[in-house]
Order: C-alpha cells, then structure tokens, then sequence
C-alpha cells in the first residue's frame, strides 16, 4: 500500500510540476508562487473544515521544524524555472536524483533521528543504474 502511495506522489508531482511551471510562463516566479501556495492553503483549510478538524500548533514543537515551508516555497520556484529551461522530465529526472541521494545520506548516518539503514551493494548498483541513465538524458542529448 504504501509503495503504490509513493508512486502516486510521484505522479501527483509531475502533475503538479505541470501546472505550476506552465502558471510561471504567464507570470514571474515569485507571483505564481503566491498563488500556488495560497491556494494550497485554500485546499487545507477546506479539508479541516470538512473533517471538523481544528487548526492545532503545539506550543512546545521546536521552531526549526517550520522550515519546511521555507523549502516548499523554494522547491515550487526552483521547479517553475528549471521547468521553463529544461522541461519537465529533466526537472523531474534531476529533482528525484537529488532526492536519492539526500535521502541516502540521511538513511546511511541516520540523521535527523532517522534510524541508521546502510548502503548495500544492490543500493549501490540502482545508484549507478539511475545515474546512467540521467547521464543519456543529459549529456547525450536525448
């Protein structure tokens, strides 16, 4: 289940790199932006209303954790230009390689209270697959 949810995410990502970088072509960066996050909140505050879920911050909860949307803004930028530069399956195929890893630095000294999962050798063949084939599709100009 979980598997099938994370392929859907990437699909929803795709859909959603679609439509934010197209918006960024008829307005600057930082405009489109502001729409694609206030309707966001748009979308969440609808989703709490219809569950009858209350807004809850606990008071507690360390401020460094309110960074995520700093980088979600970031992501949402960065996404709408490289899509209007190098179009959507590079920004995508270059974003997830990032992704990789990050996530596999992360995983492997078990940072930020992740436990520790080392690099196997079967990781390390997906890498270097994966790393092949962004290199066709960069510099070989597929």
């Amino acid at each position: 289940m979980y598997k099938a949810s994370a392929v859907g995410i990437g699909m929803i990502i795709g859909i959603m790199l679609f439509f934010n970088g197209t918006l960024n072509m008829y307005l600057d960066s930082f405009t489109s932006g502001f729409i694609i996050h206030s309707v966001g909140i748009v979308a969440v505050v609808l989703v709490l209303l219809f569950k009858g879920q209350r807004l809850k911050i606990q008071k507690n909860m360390p401020k460094y954790l309110y960074f995520g949307g700093l980088c979600g803004v970031l992501l949402v930028i960065f996404n709408n230009y490289c899509f209007i530069e190098i179009g959507a399956t590079l920004t995508l195929t270059l974003g997830l390689f990032g992704q990789m890893i990050f996530s596999a630095i992360v995983d492997h000294f078990g940072l930020f209270g992740m436990q520790k999962t080392k690099m196997h050798p079967k990781k390390m063949i997906g890498f270097a697959t994966v790393t092949a084939g962004i290199l066709l599709m960069t510099i070989g100009g597929l």
